[in-house]
């Protein structure tokens, strides 16, 4: 990640069928995982999101995430988590794993405590630690519809270069 440009750059296992490809599809990161429902109509609040020509590779990709036109939120970095969402742009098909969201410091006025205020916030940061730990967890889910009726034939298109001349006949 580069603190400068506020970006993270993520890792996963790809949605899709295919094994390599470029697909079109939209990233969000989240606050929680988006209900199945809320996937299906693309409809779910998210932190940030972008589109992406996502490239896969044996069935990994890896997307760096924040521009200097779609910048990553502070809301992001104030996290310790997120969930990111990675879905086509054409159907429902995508995948949703949690991620640690890396530290950078956020221009925010701090405040000196007391040793006491440390030793309590170190225990309960411990505390948090052992009850869940932090720890990705991917799941891939593929979800494919029925295929739609096929669509109207387009429009004729030019005629084609004239073909080779064929052999010369007999007299």
């Amino acid at each position: 990640m580069s603190a400068k440009e506020r970006t993270i750059e993520v890792t996963g296992e790809s949605p899709f069928k295919l094994s390599s490809g470029v697909f079109e599809v939209q990233i969000a990161i989240c606050e929680a995982p988006p209900a199945q429902d809320e996937l299906k109509r693309k409809d779910f609040a998210s932190l940030w999101k972008d589109n992406f020509h996502l490239r896969v590779k044996d069935k990994k990709f890896t997307q760096t995430l924040g521009s200097s036109k779609n910048p990553l939120p502070d809301s992001v970095f104030q996290r310790d988590t997120a969930w990111l969402v990675v879905i086509d742009q054409f159907s429902s098909i995508h995948t949703t794993f949690q991620i640690e969201v890396p530290r950078i410091s956020i221009e925010t006025p701090e405040y000196p405590k007391s040793e006491q205020e440390e030793s309590s916030s170190r225990a309960a940061k411990s505390e948090r630690e052992e009850i869940s730990p932090r720890v990705p967890k991917p799941s891939a889910e593929y979800y494919t519809g029925e295929r739609g009726l096929r669509g109207p034939p387009g429009p004729m298109g030019p005629p084609g270069p004239m073909g080779a001349l064929g052999p010369q006949g007999h007299r």
